[in-house]
């Protein structure tokens, strides 16, 4: 599998495919580099369903096919949708105040050293060697350890919280639907299916990649288009669409009623690529494929998104 972002550098310059294990590749075009990629939840919408929902069957039976059990299985810390620079920014050591520099201050105090005028030298301050316990921190200053057994105790705590919750964010970011478009942060984005199979198994395995995608990261994003590869480009909406639950229903129905096959010519994913992102509200533009059949125009592909970046 294969997963790259496209976005626009000054330098224009490309970095090269990241290699990632078969059988599906997407390709995320961003205004601006080339990057591994890895939302706003519709919480107004969800509250309106929520106060019909015993009088509407209908409706209730909608919002229960649009829900993911998988996203039930992770705490709300864990499963944000937020690049690992963001998240860490939030959930870091540092945030916690959890780094060696910062702990150190709290469990003990530096070692002085004081210039003496009348002897006009440096004089080392002297404490009993069997006193203090001595850590020499990396930037030279040594520290006279002075912490409790309980505040120690409870400084592992909280590391051993963090290393939890650390261990849990990596299991999330490599499982389901993470595993093949990463972390979807951008709020509005168009997904590019190029998929041609005459295997009935394989090409539900693509489509039901896609629908976790929808149920576990796309409900919780603005705005959603999707494209179909072909000769005369499928679009699921003339733009990208605001997210609701209606919408959603539809987009899954649209997925699920894809062919296997559609008459496609060797330009046919770059123009439905260049499509997507024609639209101005798109922030990002996912091509979801299991590579054969964009193989043909990959150079094309290169040279049409050289072009649009000069543009």
């Amino acid at each position: 599998m294969i997963a790259l972002k496209y976005t626009r550098m000054p330098s224009h310059r490309v970095t090269p495919p990241i290699s990632r294990p078969k059988p599906v590749t997407y390709l995320s075009a961003k205004r601006g580099s080339f990057d591994v990629t890895n939302g706003s939840a519709i919480d107004s919408v969800t509250r309106k369903e929520k106060s019909h929902e015993n009088t509407d069957p209908s409706k209730a039976r909608g919002k229960e096919r649009l829900k993911s059990p998988n996203v039930e299985n992770w705490d709300p810390d864990t499963r944000l949708l937020q690049s690992s620079e963001k998240w860490i920014a939030a959930y870091g050591l540092k945030k916690l105040k959890l780094e060696l520099e910062q702990i150190l201050p709290t469990i003990g105090f530096k070692h002085s050293d004081d210039f003496v005028e009348s002897l006009k030298k440096p004089i080392s301050a002297r404490y009993s060697k069997s006193l203090f316990t001595k850590y020499p921190y990396k930037d030279g200053t040594v520290y006279n350890l002075v912490a409790t057994r309980d505040k120690l105790k409870i400084i592992e705590k909280q590391l051993l919280q963090a290393i939890t919750l650390y261990k849990k964010r990596l299991d999330w970011l490599t499982t389901e639907s993470r595993r093949i478009f990463g972390v979807i942060e951008e709020k509005c984005i168009s997904i590019v299916l190029d998929v041609q199979s005459e295997n009935e198994a394989e090409f539900d395995m693509y489509i039901q990649s896609l629908i976790q995608a929808i149920k576990e990261q796309i409900m919780f994003i603005s705005k959603l288009n999707l494209i179909r590869v072909a000769e005369d480009a499928d679009c699921w909406q003339e733009s990208v669409t605001n997210i609701t639950l209606e919408s959603v229903d539809s987009a899954l129905d649209w997925v699920l009623e894809q062919p296997m096959k559609t008459n496609y010519s060797p330009s046919s994913t770059t123009e439905a690529l260049l499509k997507a992102m024609s639209d101005d509200d798109v922030e990002a533009v996912y091509l979801f494929t299991e590579g054969n059949s964009s193989c043909s125009s990959k150079e094309l592909l290169k040279r049409k998104l050289k072009n649009v970046e000069s543009s």
